[in-house]
């Protein structure tokens, strides 16, 4: 018992299985974390931005809002001040 590494005691399985249990059990964790790809759409600075745009909050979650007015919307919503 005096050559075992201290910490993680689990008999039978070497030190490269243990790795890739933690390097799955971190992998399971992680993709629980929820994904945030971009500020909240519906505070009232980007409900003021989209008015300003010329469309609504349904038609931006339905990705039907074009590049030409999505662009300037994310600069104006995520614009300082």
């Amino acid at each position: 018992m005096a050559d075992m590494e201290p910490g993680l005691r689990i008999v039978g399985l070497g030190i490269e299985m243990k790795i890739n249990l933690a390097v799955i059990a971190l992998s399971f964790a992680l993709s629980a974390l929820p994904a945030k790809a971009e500020p909240r759409n519906d505070t009232p600075r980007a409900q003021a931005c989209m008015q300003k745009y010329g469309f609504t909050y349904a038609e931006w979650r339905a990705y039907t809002v074009p590049a030409a007015k999505a662009v300037p919307y994310r600069k104006c919503r995520d614009a300082k001040g």
